[in-house]
């Protein structure tokens, strides 16, 4: 498990702002229901990432548009990287068929980075 998965489960954990004992049993149903919970979400994203993938390509191929004209057209700042909004936009503009907030989920997965960016070379490994 990486740290962001270990921190998210042990949020979890009931915490009344005094030191408390949880027992054995209770700290383990935590952790796996939790777990279960990380891993019914990550296999969600993959499949929401996957669909978008597929639109996306497939959107671009019908629209003749090569992404490097797309991305510099919607980057509003022209600084090489797109925020949420941006990103929404280009989507919306070349057909793809998501709600914003499975697009916010899509935008956060790309953003490696964790700015609330997504850069060019970002798109390009992924579409």
């Amino acid at each position: 498990m990486t740290q962001d998965e270990i921190d998210k489960l042990t949020s979890q954990l009931k915490y009344d702002g005094k030191d408390q004992v949880v027992s054995d049993k209770d700290f383990e149903h935590t952790v796996i229901a939790g777990a279960q919970k990380l891993e019914q979400e990550q296999s969600y994203e993959r499949m929401l990432l996957a669909d978008w993938i597929a639109q996306f390509n497939e959107q671009m191929e019908r629209n003749f548009a090569p992404i490097d004209n797309l991305f510099a057209e919607y980057d509003s700042a022209q600084e090489g990287n797109m925020v949420f909004d941006d990103f929404a936009k280009m989507n919306e503009a070349v057909g793809v068929n998501m709600n914003r907030k499975d697009l916010h989920r899509i935008f956060d997965l790309i953003d490696r980075q964790n700015n609330k960016k997504v850069r060019l070379e970002d798109l390009k490994n992924l579409a």
